[in-house]
């Protein structure tokens, strides 16, 4: 046998200028006239189909004005409350539940009830509703039915079912008891072992104070009677001039290798070039003049190519240019982040570090390893 079904309708009836739509006229039905015939057509057809099983159909009517909830069926009844189950489901205790019969018995109900509503007038409508109306239709099978279906339902359970369900019930019990006592046991063996970890340091540290333990009296030292020695005094002779060898005498010459002169004779050179100049690093003759070998268009090829990885090479392309670091390249991404790019391979001399002399060597280096000289 098929379980019956539950059949609820809700229709929500707002009279905005959709009075007609909703509730139509005894020709043209609105909404809610079809809705509640469709609902007795089913319970119609569940009860042929079901034979056996019987359904009543009750309907409630609630207004919404002013959050207050109004019990339409009931005028007199004041502000209903509102509340949720454990399913989340909507409840409103209290509200009316009228049993209906047919759909003329819900025309009979239905029509007062709507005249129950809060009304006022406006330019449009001389009685307009002011609030929201919630009509629930609601099918179930008759609580008879269900009734016998419980009856019935304690008659199969014999006996023999009952005994059983006892006993799961006493192993169920056992179960739970006995795992309460290990919990117990293993709390008290817990206590145990610290009490017994407690005696065992308290017997070794009385042990530890009986081994250090004596009666002897402590060793008085005897004082000397010999003679304390006289201390001397440190004579020191004044240093005779004569004996002082002049620094130049006792010096080793050793002769200097070819390789530490021509290393002096290059930072002379530097030194010397360096004060010619005012003190400046500037780039010698020869760092100058090298372009003037070169052929002037791949001499400018050359150039804009640098000035383009300049621009817009990554950490590792810079890093690939001849004589620029981790340090100096990261340098030159910092000054793009801050001033844009290089108009001319000359700013480079702005970064720091970067002097006239290190910007001509830089040039050469780079154009020279283009061209694979």
């Amino acid at each position: 046998m098929s379980q019956p079904r539950a059949h609820s309708v809700v229709c929500k009836h707002v009279v905005s200028r959709k009075t007609h739509t909703m509730l139509g006229s005894q020709e043209q039905p609105g909404i809610i006239p079809r809705a509640v015939k469709e609902v007795f057509k089913l319970v119609d057809v569940q009860e042929k189909e079901q034979d056996g099983w019987e359904y009543s159909v009750g309907m409630s009517y609630l207004e919404l004005y002013n959050e207050k909830v109004l019990d339409l069926l009931s005028p007199g009844s004041q502000d209903l409350p509102i509340r949720e189950d454990k399913d989340r489901n909507i409840l409103i205790p209290g509200l009316t539940r009228t049993p209906l019969l047919s759909f003329t018995d819900f025309d009979t109900h239905f029509i007062p009830a709507s005249l129950n509503r809060t009304t006022a007038s406006t330019k449009l409508n001389q009685r307009s509703s002011r609030s929201h109306a919630i009509l629930l239709i609601k099918s179930s099978p008759d609580s008879s039915v269900l009734d016998r279906l419980l009856a019935l339902e304690k008659m199969m359970m014999g006996s023999a079912e009952r005994e059983r369900l006892n006993l799961l019930k006493t192993v169920a019990q056992s179960r739970k008891e006995i795992q309460m006592l290990k919990e117990k046991q293993k709390e008290l063996e817990d206590k145990a072992n610290m009490l017994n970890k407690q005696n065992e340091t308290v017997e070794k540290e009385s042990k530890d104070a009986l081994l250090f333990k004596t009666d002897l009296p402590p060793l008085h030292r005897k004082p000397s009677t010999a003679a304390k020695p006289r201390k001397q005094q440190a004579v020191v002779t004044p240093l005779q001039v004569s004996q002082v060898q002049p620094l130049q005498q006792c010096a080793v010459v050793c002769k200097p290798s070819q390789f530490l002169d021509k290393k002096k004779k290059r930072i002379q050179t530097e030194v010397c070039e360096g004060k010619e100049n005012g003190g400046v690093d500037r780039p010698s003759a020869d760092d100058v003049n090298w372009e003037s070998h070169l052929d002037s268009a791949l001499l400018e090829q050359s150039r804009k190519k640098i000035l383009q990885t300049l621009n817009s090479g990554s950490l590792k392309d810079l890093k690939s240019l001849q004589l620029i670091g981790d340090k100096k390249a990261k340098l030159i991404m910092g000054w793009r982040e801050i001033h844009g790019d290089f108009t001319w391979l000359e700013d480079l001399k702005k970064i720091e570090g970067i002097t006239a002399k290190r910007f001509s060597s830089f040039i050469k280096a780079n154009i020279l390893s283009s061209m694979g000289k």
